[in-house]
């Protein structure tokens, strides 16, 4: 349903517009409504609000004389949503005296993400993660950093993980054991609390051990710590 306060002298072409079916992974998704000015002033739009970070809109910005158009292109981005979708877009007309509405809506279908798009560093043995260096920030004495890194057994085999720091560096905090289902992704944490002023850049680094294979290792790096 369209509402208005302009008395139904400037409409959508169409209250509603239904997508029907798209694909996330073809990206972002557009219409037109189409304004006709069927009444005796002249009309602006001054701003069109659509509830989302996902949905946007460009919009006639000149006066609507009457018996001419204007435009409202919305566009959906599907990225990252999935499933049915309605989105209510209001636009705003005469510096705010008069509104009108209409509505896009549809249903996304999930791009599935392959691992190594997800999971861009490959470790070896199948063990693929989104980092392959983590780098903590200046920090202040106390303050608390962390990672949270996603880690993923692209294999069809149960997968035993143990990570080997070198040099050991026990102030990170970081799980040094794991299992990973055939097919399995999960998240851990790496944190870090700094404990004395560094003049200087540190890093270590974490071999990942899979199956008792050793594969290629992880970097941590430090940056030289601030002064309180």
């Amino acid at each position: 349903m369209v509402k208005s306060t302009s008395k139904g002298t400037f409409l959508p072409n169409q209250n509603v517009y239904d997508f029907g079916t798209i694909l996330e992974k073809k990206g972002k998704v557009s219409h037109t409504f189409i304004f006709k000015n069927t009444g005796k002033q002249p009309v602006v739009i001054n701003d069109v609000k659509t509830g989302c970070g996902c949905t946007t809109a460009n919009f006639t910005k000149n006066v609507i004389l009457p018996g001419k158009e204007g435009m409202l292109t919305v566009i959906y981005d599907p990225s990252d949503r999935q499933g049915i979708f309605s989105k209510l877009i209001e636009a705003h007309l005469n510096d705010g005296k008069d509104f009108v509405c209409c509505r896009i809506k549809g249903t996304v279908i999930p791009y599935v993400h392959t691992v190594e798009e997800k999971f861009p560093y490959a470790f070896g043995c199948g063990l693929f993660m989104n980092y392959q260096t983590l780098t903590f920030s200046s920090q202040k004495i106390g303050e608390p950093n962390a990672f949270f890194l996603r880690i993923a057994n692209n294999t069809n085999k149960k997968m035993e993980i143990t990570f080997k720091r070198i040099p050991n560096n026990r102030v990170l905090k970081m799980e040094e054991k794991l299992i990973l289902k055939p097919k399995e992704q999960t998240l851990i944490a790496a944190s870090y609390a700094l404990r004395h002023h560094y003049r200087y850049n540190r890093h270590i680094l974490i071999y990942p051990f899979v199956n008792g294979k050793r594969v290629k290792p992880l970097r941590i790096e430090w940056l030289a710590s601030k002064k309180d």
